[in-house]
């Protein structure tokens, strides 16, 4: 009886004394991960036919091929060591390449940009209460990139009704606003490159849901693929799992009707009576959009979208 062995070196046959035979080097080693059949197998079990044990483990059984799941691992010299390390270093960039998905970009610039609008809520809050001390007026601004530019720019500055300017403490007012601008910057450049990022991923999910929103699913989802096989009523609460949370835990809370979709114009435009009808709509035509963007199909979200809008006039 003889054995047949693999690993990402080449296949191997032995005799009963296990003596080396015959070997064959592998084309694919990184097929080994799936527990198949190689073709490098396949092709030594047909001159070998009737007369191999397989040394490991494979899904498919072969007619008149036995299988013991017992590895051979014993490297014996430097050359088969510099070998093995080789190939083992390519089955790890293959499989890392293989993992890699451009959805996992997307989850990463919208979670940027969430902690990059932290900042700037942070910076601006101390911004506000500190120039205020010197002209409450001008702090008072709602907008807060209307506030940090005319604090760069210094517009307004000679109608000061508060405390006297010292020019050392109004330099330090003016590096935290332009710390701040130079933060929303940013920010929109990353924002710019979500939209594109979107538009070539999942153009029916950007079309339907906008970028923001769309990209904040697939993270709440953990991938484009996991978003995908969600139902719609779990896309409808996603982002409201504490409420959930607190439902489940006690029935007497309610249950939450929308999660991040509360954010979109045709939730929050609707009548409070409707919104959780609206939200569940939009939730079902999400589902059909990610889809189709997950299978490549073709684009179908603007009228998705028009169909939404017609109903919720």
């Amino acid at each position: 009886m003889k054995y047949l062995y693999s690993n990402c070196i080449a296949s191997y046959v032995f005799d009963d004394n296990f003596r080396l035979i015959e070997q064959v080097s592998l084309q694919n080693a990184a097929a080994l991960e799936m527990n198949e059949w190689l073709e490098e197998e396949k092709s030594l079990l047909k001159k070998h036919k009737g007369q191999l044990i397989f040394l490991g483990f494979k899904k498919e059984a072969l007619a008149r091929t036995l299988q013991d799941v017992r590895k051979l691992d014993a490297i014996t010299s430097k050359e088969d060591f510099t070998k093995y390390k080789e190939k083992i270093t390519a089955v790890t960039k293959a499989k890392i390449s293989e993992e890699f998905s451009k959805d996992q970009l997307i989850m990463q610039v919208s979670s940027q940009i969430e902690e990059l609008g932290k900042v700037i809520n942070i910076l601006v809050k101390r911004l506000r209460e500190w120039y205020g001390i010197y002209s409450p007026s001008v702090s008072k601004t709602a907008d807060n990139e209307k506030l940090v530019n005319i604090i760069v720019e210094r517009k307004e500055i000679s109608d000061i009704m508060g405390a006297r300017q010292d020019r050392k403490d109004l330099t330090q007012i003016e590096s935290i606003a332009n710390e701040a601008k130079r933060v929303y910057a940013l920010k929109k450049a990353q924002e710019e490159y979500l939209e594109k990022l979107m538009q070539e991923i999942c153009p029916n999910l950007k079309a339907l849901a906008g970028s923001a929103i769309g990209a904040k699913l697939i993270a709440l989802a953990g991938s484009l693929k996991k978003l995908m096989e969600l139902p719609a009523s779990t896309i409808q609460v996603l982002g409201a799992e504490r409420a959930l949370f607190r439902h489940l835990k006690n029935p007497s809370q309610r249950m939450p009707k929308y999660g991040v979709l509360f954010q979109h114009q045709l939730v929050t435009n609707a009548k409070k009576d409707a919104r959780g009808k609206a939200a569940r709509a939009l939730a079902d035509k999400i589902a059909i959009a990610i889809k189709v963007d997950y299978f490549k199909g073709q684009f179908v979200g603007d009228a998705l979208l028009q169909g939404l809008e017609k109903r919720f006039k």
